[in-house]
C-alpha cells in the first residue's frame, strides 16, 4: 500500500489508483473514439514515472504500474456503448477525487493533481496533429486540464 493512501478508506486508495485509468478514457474518447496511440502513450508513461516521475508520486506510480494495463482494459471493455453514459461513468470516477483529495497530505495531493494534469496532457499529445502541430484537438482541450477535478492548491 501506497504512505500517502494509508489514511484512506480501501475504496478512495482504489479510486485514487485507478484515477489514470480514468483519465487515459476521458482523454482517449474526447474525440469520439479510442486510439491505441494515446493508450500505449498512458501504459509507457506510467511505466517510466515509476522511475523518472516526482519523487513523492513514485511508490503511488509503483503501485498503479502492477495492475495499470490489466485495469485499463478492463475499464474499456466495460464502457457502455452510448457516449452519454460512458462520458457520465468516466466523470463520476474522476470527480470522486474531489472528496478524497483534501484527505492527504497537501503536498502529495497538489503533486498528484500537477502530475495527473501533466499525464492527461501528454496522453492527448500522443495522437493527432499536423507535422506536431495542433496535436491536441477541441474535443480534447476541453477536459485536457481536468476541469472536474478540484485543484488542491487552492484549499
Amino acid at each position: 500500500m501506497v504512505e500517502a493512501l494509508k489514511s484512506l478508506k480501501p475504496e478512495e486508495a482504489k479510486t485514487m489508483l485507478e484515477a489514470p485509468v480514468w483519465i487515459t478514457i476521458l482523454i482517449a474518447s474526447a474525440d469520439h473514439s479510442i486510439d491505441k496511440d494515446e493508450l500505449d502513450e498512458a501504459l509507457e508513461m506510467i511505466h517510466l514515472r515509476e522511475t523518472t516521475g516526482r519523487f513523492v508520486l513514485r511508490e503511488y506510480y509503483h503501485e498503479v504500474d502492477q495492475t495499470f494495463k490489466e485495469d485499463l482494459n478492463k475499464a474499456v471493455n466495460a464502457l457502455p456503448e452510448d457516449e452519454q453514459k460512458a462520458g457520465e461513468l468516466v466523470m463520476g470516477h474522476l470527480t470522486k477525487l474531489n472528496d478524497i483529495l483534501p484527505k492527504l497530505d497537501r503536498k502529495f495531493a497538489i503533486q498528484f493533481y500537477d502530475a495527473m494534469q501533466d499525464f492527461s496532457s501528454k496522453i492527448a499529445k500522443a495522437n493527432g496533429g499536423f507535422l506536431g502541430w495542433f496535436r491536441i484537438n477541441y474535443d480534447e482541450s476541453k477536459v485536457v486540464d481536468l476541469p472536474m477535478i478540484d485543484d488542491p492548491s487552492k484549499y
